[in-house]
């Protein structure tokens, strides 16, 4: 009887990846856009190697992209002491910090990187970077040129050039630059975002919420993100819209001057006076005395009947811009209700000589000037706000105010 021959042995099974491959492979993955799977990768990676530094610094990175700003800062902690020795360490870590706004230490981790090796292209970015934090624009473009002459390919580097031109108001070759960085890497948030920031600064809207909308579909948990789009939806009129982005912002990220900021015009501007109040409340905690701010927050507090603590937000931000002719004329407004026509006027008057093309100002002072008892300047007011304003909703308000007034003064 024939005796079958026995069966091969099984092969080996391959080796498991090593932490360099699946490092590369969170790289393939982060290129195609799939930020989230790639920094799954990550966690994978560093669950096998937690001190790798490849690992550490392509995770800090790729949190930070995803607007996760304390997790990055964690990884780069642990790479920096790790790896003392690693300029990239020090320089990501700079970046992080700086974006935290943390400018200080970001400039003394950008030196330190310089100081371990000034010819690595990523420590020439985080000084180029630190100096335009610090407002000096010749300085960073230089260092960043330097830097892409040691990488031409790092995009992050020509972001950062497109932010030393904005301010020096240099938007042809800011733009430039950002659509540079974006052929070389088309899903950076930031980059998109920035890209944003330019078109919103140069009235295009549309393409700035696209860009904003992109940011957000490759980095939905960033708040900052979110903010950008609620900002863009805000100048195009969509409120609605730009709150629903304010929520979202708030719900995965901690409030930021930023998200509640923007969350306070947009309550403000629905007519949710009491929610507005309280989201500008706290971005004052954020932006103590910022002047719009604390305009908006005299708006919801006058339709609330708060009429004294909305002036006292006014005094606030004309001691900030005196110069201001709507919060002038919103102050005097305020003071007219309050029965102080002096007052009233004194401010009406200010705005009036800053800006003498707002209708409304001109009601205002009209009726003023009624209380006070100048009835000739009264109607020279109310009739200039016709002229300027025909079918504006309070029209008929001032041609009741007129009929008063000619009638007073044939008695």
């Amino acid at each position: 009887m024939a005796v079958a021959a026995p069966s091969p042995p099984p092969p080996p099974a391959p080796p498991p990846p090593t932490t360099a491959a699946r490092v590369a492979a969170a790289a393939d993955l982060r290129r195609a856009g799939q930020l989230e799977a790639a920094c799954a990768a990550l966690d994978d990676a560093l669950r096998r190697d937690p001190l790798h530094l490849g690992a550490l610094l392509a995770r800090g990175r790729l949190r930070q992209e995803l607007g996760d700003l304390p997790g990055a800062r964690r990884d780069l902690d642990h790479a920096a002491l790790l790896h003392a020795y690693a300029p990239a360490a020090w320089a990501r870590r700079a970046l992080v910090r700086l974006e935290q706004g943390d400018v200080a230490g970001g400039f003394n981790d950008a030196a330190q990187a310089s100081r371990l090796d000034n010819r690595v292209a990523l420590a020439r970015l985080a000084r180029g970077a630190a100096w335009v934090a610090r407002g000096l624009d010749v300085a960073a473009i230089a260092e960043l040129d330097a830097a892409l002459g040691y990488d031409a390919g790092e995009a992050l580097i020509l972001g950062y050039r497109a932010l030393a031109r904005r301010k020096q108001g240099d938007a042809a070759r800011e733009r430039l630059d950002l659509e540079r960085a974006l052929e070389l890497d088309p899903h950076h948030p930031w980059l998109l975002g920035q890209r944003g920031i330019t078109a919103l600064n140069a009235g295009q809207f549309d393409a700035a919420e696209a860009d904003f909308a992109r940011a957000v579909a490759l980095a939905p948990r960033s708040g900052i993100a979110w903010a950008n789009l609620g900002g863009a939806r805000l100048r195009l009129g969509r409120t609605a819209a730009a709150l629903e982005a304010f929520d979202r912002g708030l719900e995965v990220s901690a409030p930021t001057a930023t998200l509640s900021h923007g969350r306070g015009v947009a309550l403000a501007a629905l007519g949710r006076h009491i929610a507005a109040e309280a989201e500008l409340t706290r971005a004052l905690a954020f932006l103590p005395g910022d002047p719009v701010a604390l305009e908006l927050r005299a708006g919801a507090r006058a339709a609330l009947g708060d009429v004294a603590g909305a002036i006292d937000d006014l005094d606030q931000a004309l001691k900030r811009v005196p110069d201001h002719a709507a919060g002038l004329e919103q102050r005097g407004t305020l003071h007219l209700v309050r029965g102080d026509h002096d007052q009233a006027l004194r401010d009406l008057d200010r705005a009036l000589a800053l800006d003498a093309s707002s209708a409304t100002a001109y009601l205002v002072r009209g009726a003023a000037r009624a209380r006070a008892g100048q009835a000739e300047a009264a109607v020279e007011d109310l009739a200039r706000f016709l002229d300027l304003a025909p079918d504006h909703e309070r029209a008929d308000e001032a041609r009741e105010l007129l009929r008063q007034l000619s009638a007073s003064r044939a008695r």
